[in-house]
């Protein structure tokens, strides 16, 4: 990430800290304390709406093919684990690269 401010001007990481205590995509620069969001493009907003159609997908999906076995709800957990941290991976990375502006 880039600090929007043009007298500090610093890049810094996202990290896994930052990414989950900031779920509005609202942080404050190390730096100088200015405070910046990412300018998300209409395309993320799509990005988002693929996940939950996804979701829909892989509930209906696993509940036809494994719907009789007896540890269906433990499986299924496993299920959305795996995938929750897929899609976390892929929206960390993406986020970090959008552009930022002040707040």
């Amino acid at each position: 990430m880039k600090c929007p401010n043009t007298d500090c001007d610093i890049d810094f990481e996202l990290t896994w800290s930052r990414y989950f205590n900031n779920p509005l995509s609202r942080f404050n620069c190390p730096e100088c304390s200015a405070k910046f969001k990412f300018q998300r493009p209409f395309t993320y907003y799509l990005w988002i709406i693929a996940i939950c159609f996804g979701y829909l997908m892989l509930y209906s999906i696993t509940q036809t093919f494994c719907g009789e076995i007896s540890n269906f709800k433990l499986l299924y957990l496993m299920v959305t684990i795996l995938y929750l941290a897929i899609i976390f991976s892929i929206d960390r990375n993406i986020e970090s690269k959008y552009p930022t502006k002040l707040l």
